[in-house]
């Protein structure tokens, strides 16, 4: 899940309902939140850390519009 806000934490839950054996992991551009955990998730970085994945599967959870169109 790319953004780990309140916005991530609903998309979550959603993931969640519906794929409760899913592995999930967050993403964000915050660098002082990588390492760390939201909800029992890993955040793992950034955007970069799509690159070491062969078919990752993403889901965009940016709730302010700026920030989105980016």
């Amino acid at each position: 899940i790319y953004g780990a806000g309140q916005h991530g934490r609903v998309c979550l839950e959603a993931v969640q309902a519906y794929w409760p054996d899913r592995p999930v992991a967050f993403l964000d551009a915050d660098s002082r939140l990588h390492g760390t955990q939201l909800l029992g998730c890993l955040i793992v970085g950034d955007e970069n850390a799509l690159l070491t994945e062969t078919s990752p599967e993403v889901v965009v959870a940016v709730g302010h519009n700026g920030s989105r169109l980016r």
